[in-house]
């Protein structure tokens, strides 16, 4: 892949690579996070796409997590990994972008090496958050009610949001679940 990636950076096209957070499961989260940038770093592609993980029902991969083979990320741990993965990202010019409805947060983008402390932040910024007020934006940024950051001071889109939680009875064991079946409608 590096390979052929470096030979299409020799010519005149454009090359984008896309990172999908979530594919390696929880057990490999890291390691895939490591290893993509490493990728990423040899190629320097012009830019990388997010794309989030979805696991589909009628999927491999899904039929995998029945079988108890492949470990379920969620938002919170696609963060931790996203954030893994562009800390590590060096020596390249290439520009991240987070252009899809299923990436949780859309402010992490921008040109690389001088914006990646500000999406470092952004992420840090939900992983900071307290379990409660990260479901609030999980559960707002997936119904469509929150997209950025400052979305969750605002007190029209936190009430509406909480009604969300409070008339589905969505609590902290069960956003996973729940947001997994928002995020499919857009697959």
């Amino acid at each position: 892949h590096i390979q052929a990636g470096q030979k299409i950076k020799r010519t005149t096209m454009e090359l984008s690579e896309y990172y999908m957070p979530g594919l390696g499961g929880l057990e490999y989260a890291q390691q895939s996070a490591h290893e993509t940038a490493d990728a990423l770093n040899h190629i320097n592609p012009d830019y990388i796409r997010i794309r989030t993980l979805v696991v589909h029902p009628r999927s491999r991969l899904f039929e995998d997590y029945q079988a108890g083979t492949f470990t379920r990320s969620n938002d919170v741990a696609m963060v931790q990994e996203l954030m893994w993965m562009i800390e590590r990202l060096e020596g390249i010019n290439s520009t991240l972008v987070s252009d899809h409805i299923i990436n949780l947060l859309p402010e992490v983008e921008g040109k690389l090496p001088q914006d990646k402390e500000q999406m470092l932040e952004v992420m840090q910024w939900f992983l900071d958050l307290p379990p409660e007020e990260q479901m609030l934006f999980r559960i707002g940024r997936r119904t469509g009610v929150m997209n950025l950051r400052e979305d969750l001071a605002d007190e029209k889109r936190r009430r509406r949001t909480e009604k969300v939680i409070r008339d589905n009875g969505i609590t902290l064991e069960n956003v996973d679940q729940f947001t997994d079946k928002l995020i499919q409608r857009y697959i």
